[in-house]
């Protein structure tokens, strides 16, 4: 059983740690050391938030999913999951809003700029940063 699962997903962590890699080298020659700084930063940010807000859901699931079978309410269980993570998808952007809102960074517009996009909203990648414009592009500095 182990082997299987390790087997199983050993293609896909040796993708994810060289498309982690890649993406560093890319990013460092792409951006200037403040731009990168402040991806990292931003980056650092959205992950914290999503390990604080959303993994308690997931160890939840799992802890709990066993239990909800054998008693035959595992459609409950998964509804009280599902609904949990929709009030903190729908309400976390919002206090990241307006916290970033009402943090004084006249000197620093990253944070404003990427914060509001929906990139933070919905944690995604750092194409999608760069797609909405929170990472200046290389040719928009000439």
């Amino acid at each position: 059983m182990f082997r299987r699962g390790l087997i199983g997903y050993l293609p896909a962590n040796i993708v994810q740690g060289l498309v982690g890699l890649l993406t560093i080298v890319v990013f460092t020659r792409l951006l200037t050391p403040e731009q990168y700084g402040g991806y990292a930063l931003a980056l650092s940010v959205m992950t914290l938030a999503h390990t604080t807000l959303f993994t308690w859901v997931e160890a939840a699931m799992a802890r709990f999913q066993a239990r909800a079978v054998a008693r035959g309410d595992a459609a409950d269980h998964l509804a009280t999951l599902l609904r949990a993570f929709a009030i903190l998808a729908l309400v976390f952007p919002l206090l990241a809003i307006l916290a970033v809102w009402l943090t004084p960074m006249s000197r620093i517009s990253f944070a404003r700029n990427c914060m509001v996009s929906p990139c933070f909203l919905f944690r995604s990648n750092a194409a999608c940063m760069a797609r909405w414009a929170c990472i200046p592009s290389p040719r928009s500095e000439q």
